[in-house]
């Protein structure tokens, strides 16, 4: 940064400060001592003869409206930048708060629908078996359509809390921790309920007419809490519902297993939850983003 000159009153060093912003040339004015002079600093070096080109034209005619004019776009531009810089901070900052609320510990209601399956699958392994195998809770929370027609619809949910082993219990509910943490530290518990009551509804549906009754789990929930997540992320990223994409890759990759046989999957429930999941996420980013 060079000087290359001063002025004795403050406004034509302000005016031709600006003059200098509106075509484009990097300056400041500083105040020499109280009361002036007022030297004119040029940052860039390539900029130096230009600037001592105009202000020499400056001095020899600084009534000139073109002067003016220039400088009242340049202090136009610069408070319009400044706002703009002003609202791009905060938009910074409020995405900063929803990710750290959306971090965390898992909500009362995710830690209460953990809670009711592990009670259930406890309670499973602890009741003697009949003779098909089954014990009197998993027959009264297992799906059967004509069941629910004659008014047993809790059916519609409960299969969701029947697993079936170690490995499925803890695999759902790791996810379940997480997912639906981050939901409901976003949404709120009564959006989680209502989230998780329609995507274990239409999961449970979809396998019952696929492969009849006899299921349980909550991997279709699991991955509606998945797809909605995932289409948040990519289209309404501001909202702070982010997942990694190393998290992405392990769902899918493990949502694609269940097309080969080689694991005991509810392949229908994991088809309608992420299908629901990621069209209710889809909708939510792209018609009401933020929400």
């Amino acid at each position: 940064m060079r000087s290359i000159g001063e002025f004795d009153r403050e406004d034509q060093a302000t005016l031709f400060i600006g003059y200098l912003k509106g075509i484009a040339i990097r300056a400041e004015v500083e105040e020499d001592e109280e009361g002036g002079p007022w030297t004119i600093w040029v940052y860039e070096e390539h900029q130096l003869d230009q600037a001592k080109a105009e202000l020499k034209q400056f001095r020899l005619n600084a009534e000139d409206s073109k002067y003016q004019h220039l400088a009242q776009q340049a202090e136009t531009q610069e408070r319009e930048a400044a706002k703009k810089a002003k609202k791009q901070r905060w938009r910074e900052e409020r995405l900063a708060r929803r990710w750290r609320s959306s971090s965390g510990l898992a909500g009362r209601c995710t830690l209460c629908l953990i809670g009711i399956s592990v009670v259930v699958f406890l309670i499973e392994i602890l009741l003697p078996e009949d003779l098909h195998g089954n014990n009197q809770l998993d027959y009264l929370l297992t799906f059967y359509l004509p069941s629910v027609f004659k008014g047993e619809v809790w059916r519609l949910v409960t299969p969701i809390f029947i697993h079936y082993s170690p490995l499925h219990i803890l695999f759902n509910m790791l996810w379940l921790f997480d997912l639906g943490g981050m939901v409901e530290h976003r949404r709120g518990s009564w959006f989680l309920i209502l989230f998780v009551v329609i995507v274990a509804v239409s999961s449970n549906l979809c396998q019952y007419l696929l492969a009849g009754p006899g299921f349980g789990g909550m991997s279709g929930v699991v991955f509606g809490l998945f797809g909605y997540i995932w289409m948040k992320g990519k289209f309404d990223p501001g909202d702070g519902l982010v997942l990694h994409p190393n998290t992405i890759m392990l769902m899918l990759v493990f949502f694609g297993l269940g097309f080969t046989g080689l694991l005991p999957i509810a392949l229908g429930c994991h088809i309608a939850g992420l299908a629901g999941g990621t069209l209710w996420g889809y909708l939510s980013a792209t018609l009401k983003p933020g929400r």
